[in-house]
């Protein structure tokens, strides 16, 4: 029987998983030309700036624990998948302090009425490479957490 630690663990990752590995919000980054994509970049940024931290925080911190948890149940493959998960958030976390908030810190500054800002396009492009990256790195979180769940 899991706990509700476990079970905490699980849903926040989903959310995680729901929230960007799946991207949802992609259509709405706008298109190749900028007016487009600054918009939309601007208002995925708005949101995911207020639910992105805590979803990120509870899931590494809520997989920390299901951790312990199933270490002092002596469950190894438990421990490991949760592990796994706790090392793809954290380099998820990385990513996104590295790559994509550096960017959208840029983007927050332009106006899309403006002419487009020099280096534009090599800052979408980053951002977008970084946020594969992180897409990647959440699935198998997702992945992860759900083998652990699995083995229980």
């Amino acid at each position: 029987m899991s706990t509700s630690v476990e079970r905490a663990h699980l849903a926040t990752t989903a959310g995680l998983v729901l929230v960007v590995a799946l991207d949802p919000t992609a259509r709405l980054r706008g298109g190749a030309a900028w007016e487009p994509w600054v918009l939309g970049q601007q208002r995925v940024d708005g949101v995911m700036r207020r639910i992105a931290p805590p979803l990120f925080q509870s899931t590494g911190v809520l997989a920390l624990a299901a951790t312990v948890v199933a270490a002092r149940r002596g469950d190894r493959t438990g421990v490991l998948c949760r592990s796994a998960v706790v090392a793809c958030v954290g380099a998820a976390v990385a990513v996104t302090l590295r790559v994509n908030e550096p960017v959208n810190e840029l983007v927050r500054r332009w106006r899309a009425t403006d002419d487009p800002a020099p280096g534009w396009r090599e800052a979408r492009a980053r951002w977008e490479r970084a946020h594969r990256v992180r897409r990647v790195l959440l699935a198998a979180a997702g992945v992860a957490a759900a083998a652990g769940a699995r083995h229980r």
